[in-house]
């Protein structure tokens, strides 16, 4: 696992020499994984059922991360499922529903803001100049993480329809991700917000990837 203040990029205001390769941001840590997956999944003409559950806790430890406290992994999904209905209308043509569910995966946030203090100048930050001998800090703001990956995104689920026809070796398909256009976090950030045209930094959530229909085709070659 990455130290604390460290990252596999530099970023502002982050503890690094110049130079350290990833082996040194790195530190052994250990991994408990305990949990319970269920799967179930029936057959009746021309319908198939699928439905999986998993129920688990995946936390970290290490002595040199989080003052040596156990700490939630990114990916741990306390709860993770998935419903899948697919219909065979004949032998060339089939149609599925999809919906999957998991629980939020569990980010860092920077919940303490400060602008430094210049001690030997009496003020808060300043711009460097050419004395060498005091300290000068910028004035961008500082922030401080409390514990590792201690703040939990919002539950990530969507549905997902489709439709295939095969004839000999032609395969045609028309799907749709996320039919009710869930916006997903996948990843979160601090800004002012534009809507509302505040001056105060909101947490504000990023999607990559809402509602999304696809055309596929595909022919397979005999050897």
């Amino acid at each position: 696992e990455y130290k604390d203040n460290f990252s596999y990029f530099d970023f502002p205001g982050q503890i690094i020499l110049t130079g350290m390769n990833t082996e040194e941001r790195v530190t052994p840590a250990t991994g408990n994984y305990p949990g319970i997956r269920t799967v179930l999944s029936k057959k009746y003409k021309n319908f198939e059922l699928n439905i999986g559950h998993t129920i688990s806790d995946f936390s970290m430890k290490s002595d040199s991360i989080n003052f040596g406290n156990s700490y939630s992994y990114r990916n741990n999904h306390r709860h993770d499922f998935n419903f899948k209905l697919t219909y065979a209308v004949n032998e060339n043509i089939t149609v599925f529903v999809d919906w999957n569910y998991q629980s939020g995966n569990f980010v860092t946030l920077h919940k303490q803001h400060y602008i430094p203090y210049e001690y030997n100048n009496g003020r808060l930050g300043t711009n460097p100049v050419s004395d060498a001998s005091t300290m000068y800090l910028t004035d961008y703001i500082q922030t401080q993480p409390f514990s590792r990956n201690d703040f939990q995104l919002p539950a990530y689920h969507r549905l997902d329809i489709g439709a295939d026809y095969k004839l000999n070796n032609h395969s045609f398909g028309i799907y749709i991700y996320n039919v009710y256009n869930r916006k997903n976090p996948d990843f979160i950030d601090f800004k002012r917000s534009i809507l509302t045209n505040s001056t105060t930094n909101q947490l504000v959530k990023y999607t990559n990837l809402p509602f999304f229909p696809t055309i596929t085709y595909s022919y397979r070659f005999d050897y």
